[in-house]
């Protein structure tokens, strides 16, 4: 059951992305009918899909007042909320709305409420016949018939044939005590396991084992590393060139431009920021730890754009290493269900 959730939550966040306009109707009500749904087509979809008899629509008379129908599918009846329409299209569509959102809600009407090849036998046999099934272990019950297209269970057949005299005829009866009496050592048996998880006998193709390997990190040392490096250095210029020795990056140019024209005087105005030249990323992301209007002297303004292309490298590397943390935890989940499933199974 936690699979199912966690699945049907990752399905969920995949469609949200994937389909933002979608519409979710709302469910039946007495006292309006959206008819921008065509809820007799897609129960009729619905049907055919999972193997279910078709609807049938049956037309009660109520006199000049409108139309109301009536529908039958899987052993019961619906009616839509309101007792009649003044148009033949919205009572058809109200009836089958009720009709789907029953069989959405409350399951098909079988036990297992669940698709499969028990819902495709109301209906299919011919795609019931073509579903692969495992070999089941031998119980002792070979004259047992299985399950009729409707649902009920068959009684016992015997191959012992009863004769005219009295005491004869007793047996098969105390026979059946006895099968009735052993019957529920049956239900002790594993189930059939999912075909699709269980080996082929007879393969044509030679089973090829592929390795798992592990994603290699994109930098050697995470960002708790690199600050523990760069904690007891003075300046920021230092700073930088040991993160990009840690990186195997080379170290940026700083770039330096005096905007207030002056040339004797040792402090200024300037703009500064970094390039890196050799790592295609950092060369596209361009400029660096810009710096507009900087009062000060030209030392002071590098030191404080490499600060800030230390701050930007740090960033960088443990945003880098959180995702490739949660790609880990992904898999790991993957492989974890993948190994229930074929425990589950019997496979390991």
């Amino acid at each position: 059951m936690e699979a199912k959730v966690w699945v049907c939550r990752e399905a969920l966040k995949r469609l949200s992305i994937e389909h933002q306009y979608w519409a979710v109707p709302s469910e039946p009500a007495a006292h309006w009918f959206d008819d921008t749904w065509n809820w007799v087509a897609l129960l009729r979809d619905h049907c055919v899909q999972n193997g279910l008899p078709l609807p049938v629509y049956t037309k009660c008379l109520h006199g000049s007042d409108g139309y109301c129908f009536e529908i039958e599918t899987q052993g019961a009846t619906y009616s839509g909320p309101v007792r009649h329409y003044a148009d033949k299209s919205d009572a058809e569509n109200s009836a089958a709305h009720q009709v789907l959102h029953a069989l959405l809600v409350f399951g098909n009407g079988d036990d297992s409420a669940t698709f499969g090849p028990h819902t495709l036998a109301n209906g299919h046999e011919d795609l019931l016949a073509q579903i692969p099934k495992p070999p089941l272990p031998p119980t002792g019950y070979d004259k047992i018939r299985p399950v009729s297209v409707s649902g009920r269970a068959c009684s016992l057949q015997h191959s012992c044939t009863p004769e005219t005299d009295v005491s004869s005829s007793r047996k098969p009866k105390k026979r059946k005590r006895k099968n009735r009496a052993t019957l529920p050592e049956a239900n002790t048996e594993p189930k059939p396991a999912n075909s699709n998880l269980l080996p082929l006998s007879q393969s044509r193709l030679p089973a090829i084992e592929v390795p798992v390997e592990q994603e290699p990190s994109r930098w050697k040392f995470n960002g708790h590393q690199i600050r523990d490096q760069i904690g007891q250095l003075k300046t920021y210029t230092e700073k930088l060139t040991r993160v990009c020795q840690m990186l195997d990056l080379q170290p940026p140019e700083i770039k330096v431009e005096r905007i207030d024209g002056r040339l004797v005087e040792n402090e200024g105005i300037y703009n500064a920021a970094a390039y890196f030249h050799n790592d295609p990323f950092f060369t596209r992301a361009g400029a660096i730890g810009c710096l507009r209007r900087v009062s000060g002297t030209k030392k002071f303004v590098i030191e404080s754009c490499a600060e800030h292309v230390v701050a930007y490298l740090l960033r960088v590397v443990d945003e880098d290493t959180a995702l490739e943390q949660e790609n880990a935890l992904r898999r790991s989940r993957r492989d974890q269900w993948w190994t229930h499933a074929r425990r589950s199974c019997g496979l390991t």
